[in-house]
């Protein structure tokens, strides 16, 4: 099933339409540092031949990795990374902390 936020960006990027929704820019890696016209361009040229999916970007939405894949195939020097990669990374450092240890060990809340 294809997420509501990945058909959306297919299609606008299809008639080459600039991602108007904090969703699209949020979940496809448009990020203040990164250079979104060449992000842009890549997804759109990607999409246009045929190189990137509306199946492929659903199941790539909000990962970093997953989405470098899928525009590297147009331009290979591009990285993605998205505000859920940072997330993801920061629960990772709080779930590999062991129970019963940190800032709240003691149970003082």
């Amino acid at each position: 099933m294809l997420k509501p936020v990945a058909r959306r960006f297919y299609n606008n990027t299809m008639m080459d339409v600039w991602p108007q929704f904090a969703a699209e820019r949020t979940d496809f890696g448009f990020r203040s540092d990164a250079d979104q016209m060449r992000l842009f361009v890549a997804y759109r040229d990607g999409i246009r031949n045929g190189k990137i999916s509306e199946q492929q970007l659903s199941d790539a939405c909000c990962n970093g990795p997953a989405l470098t894949e899928l525009v590297q195939t147009v331009d290979p020097t591009l990285v993605v990374q998205t505000d859920w990669d940072d997330i993801a990374a920061e629960n990772d450092k709080f779930l590999d902390e062991p129970l019963g240890s940190g800032e709240y060990a003691s149970g003082d809340c």
